[in-house]
């Protein structure tokens, strides 16, 4: 197919990558087809995509930042230099579309996004075929409706200098207990990110960054940052006070639970339904306080948890939201606090 048309989107890992036993195909498929209009738009992104013959992947992306070892360098995931997304359908559109709107963000020379002129370039909708490896070729097809709010938060994103694939998901590994990379789960994890950023499911997004049993979130460069924009102008635009009492209520919490390496608060987190859930949750990790090695108390502000225990009291605030939102910066804070602690132990410096 993309032989035939070269302006398709496409990852194949067969044959290339173990890791990846799909050929997946995106095509522009609005729900409404002009097909002028459809010409124009492939016209206008043609360019983006790499033509090379041989490559896994037509949609190349660069990393920002170069702290990488180990399978990742061998990769190629390193500063200045472009590598192919290989997570999944979601990924590969995520990284074209945000790549889109950097170019057109750079032809506006620094005007707000007009969705008029977006929408000329990006079609609404979405055509994914993805054919699996081996003998039997159950072709799955799926479609996604790219509505305005989804793109309007992407534009918002990138006129913020975020670009939520590359400067996020590509910045996120997973390792097991002994610190190798577990790429399997490493791609699961991405795919599932992108997956709910493009169909606006913040609970998809969010139960990403949750502790797993034998594994360990890294964060590198400055995704952290990225992070909480990509939460605020999601979830909590214009309620500043709101979501900064959550982050530091949740880094709270991820405090507690990585001075033992016991990470049991953020798990229970997963199973949280109610408000009076969460409540227990909150009520359990004050109690851990109980015995604390003094040294780790000093990061741990008590008032940051009962700021939060106000928080989730007022029925005017979005519970499922709040909730979630904890889920992100307590899975960062928590992989933040390990990888200090490791440091440490390792004879090198502490930045809790």
């Amino acid at each position: 197919m993309t032989w035939a048309d070269d302006a398709l989107l496409y990852l194949c890992g067969m044959g290339r990558d173990r890791n990846n036993k799909l050929a997946v195909v995106i095509l522009p498929a609005p729900p409404e087809p002009d097909l002028i209009t459809l010409h124009r738009q492939k016209e206008e992104y043609r360019e983006r995509l790499r033509h090379e013959r041989g490559p896994r992947s037509n949609v190349y992306f660069r990393p920002p930042h170069a702290e990488y070892t180990g399978k990742q360098a061998e990769e190629g995931e390193q500063e200045g230099k472009k590598t192919p997304v290989r997570e999944g359908r979601f990924s590969l559109l995520l990284a074209f579309l945000e790549q889109t709107l950097h170019e057109v963000a750079q032809k506006s020379y620094g005007q707000p996004f007009q969705m008029d002129v977006i929408r000329r370039q990006i079609p609404n909708g979405w055509l994914f075929i993805s054919i699996p490896q081996g003998r039997m070729k159950n072709v799955n097809v799926h479609d996604l409706l790219l509505d305005d709010p989804t793109l309007q938060l992407l534009a918002r994103l990138v006129e913020a200098d975020v670009q939520p694939y590359a400067q996020i998901m590509a910045q996120l590994a997973l390792q097991d207990d002994e610190g190798k990379p577990l790429p399997d789960e490493q791609l699961e994890m991405r795919e599932a990110m992108a997956q709910g950023l493009l169909t606006n499911s913040f609970a998809t997004f969010a139960r990403a960054f949750l502790p797993r049993p034998r594994q360990r979130l890294r964060l590198y460069g400055s995704s952290e940052n990225h992070i909480f924009t990509l939460v605020k102008e999601w979830r909590w635009k214009g309620m500043e006070e709101q979501i900064e009492t959550i982050r530091k209520a949740a880094y709270a919490l991820a405090r507690i639970a990585a001075s033992r390496r016991q990470p049991v608060i953020l798990y229970q987190l997963e199973r949280v339904r109610t408000r009076k859930d969460l409540l227990s949750v909150l009520q359990q990790a004050t109690h851990r306080l109980i015995g604390m090695d003094a040294q780790d108390m000093r990061y741990i502000p008590i008032n940051d948890i009962e700021d939060l225990v106000q928080l989730v009291c007022k029925d005017t605030v979005p519970f499922e939201d709040l909730k979630n939102t904890i889920f992100v910066f307590a899975g960062v804070e928590y992989a933040r606090k390990v990888r200090a602690k490791e440091k440490s132990s390792q004879g090198g410096e502490s930045d809790a």
